[in-house]
């Protein structure tokens, strides 16, 4: 399917992007390859898999605040027993219109999936990309897409 360099993708074709019991991001036709962030980044990359998977298109990042349930959801499943008060802090953050917060946690999340997919070709699908004032949306196909039922529900 692709080469492996040293615990990356160099080339390859799309494969699937699977979220596992663990709330791990990973590349399983790639030898079970962990696309590794921190928790919330995780949490918003996960929802931005979600919302692809179901097929609602992606987030126009002002409108981020309309998501912060499901982000709160999310993050209880990948950090279970988190501080509550910690964890809303920083999602209030990430929601503010007027903090960078949110277009950092993107770009580290990006950089994130290019640190494992090298080849660029590839790595634009895995990625979080938009227009500013628009939708940002992870690229690859829905069907590539696998998320545990508690994410999905």
């Amino acid at each position: 399917m692709g080469e492996l360099l040293r615990g990356k993708v160099v080339v390859g074709q799309p494969g699937r992007l699977l979220v596992n019991g663990d709330m791990k991001v990973v590349l399983p036709e790639y030898d079970e390859m962990e696309i590794k962030m921190p928790a919330m980044s995780r949490t918003l990359y996960i929802l931005f898999m979600k919302l692809r998977k179901q097929g609602t298109g992606g987030i126009v990042l002002k409108n981020i605040d309309e998501y912060r349930d499901d982000i709160m959801n999310i993050y209880r499943l990948v950090k279970p027993g988190a501080n509550e008060k910690r964890v809303s802090q920083s999602i209030d953050n990430l929601c503010d219109p007027f903090s960078e917060s949110l277009n950092q946690m993107i770009s580290r999340i990006n950089r994130c999936v290019r640190n494992v997919i090298t080849d660029k070709g590839l790595a634009q699908q895995y990625i979080i990309t938009g227009v500013r004032g628009e939708e940002y949306s992870i690229g690859l196909s829905p069907e590539y897409l696998e998320l545990p039922r508690a994410v999905m529900s």
